[in-house]
């Protein structure tokens, strides 16, 4: 027994020097995706919406799920950027108004040192961007009430 503790100690000392050398190589050379190429990379459709503090329903109920209180009309909206900084909305497979048209286009744009997204008059702070998540957030007023509202899409 007492000859494996040092065998395997050693090997356990080359395993790991071994593939901290590896790992830090592998990642140094791989490129990161700009904010641009991140947001038009794919169409993106709402996930989750969440509002603080709550609002109150029709019903006098307070809720922070804005998501759930959204027509399956609107959850279904499929969202398109494209690098020359147009977007379409696309009503997806149903539409809340009929005579609504299947799509809109609008314009967007990056500002703040590419920490806001403005689209369709609106400025959204960008707290998360990845390839399969972006997570927006704004504030508006509710009568004297600052309301947060934090929005995850997923592509």
């Amino acid at each position: 027994m007492k000859i494996y503790l040092p065998l395997l100690a050693f090997v356990l000392l080359l395993l790991s020097a071994c593939s901290k050398e590896d790992d830090s190589s592998a990642t140094t050379n791989i490129p990161q995706a700009s904010k641009k190429e991140l947001l038009t990379a794919k169409p993106w459709k709402y996930k989750s919406w969440t509002v603080a503090p709550g609002l109150k329903d029709s019903l006098g109920n307070t809720f922070t799920d804005y998501y759930a209180y959204l027509p399956q009309c609107e959850k279904d909206d499929i969202i398109t950027f494209a690098t020359t900084g147009s977007v379409t909305i696309d009503e997806g497979s149903s539409k809340c108004d009929a005579n609504d048209p299947q799509e809109q286009i609008s314009v967007w744009s990056f500002s703040n040192n590419e920490g806001k997204l403005n689209m369709g008059g609106f400025a959204y702070n960008i707290t998360t961007l990845t390839s399969t998540e972006m997570v927006l957030t704004f504030t508006d007023l509710q009568g004297s009430t600052t309301v947060n509202h934090t929005i995850t899409f997923k592509n």
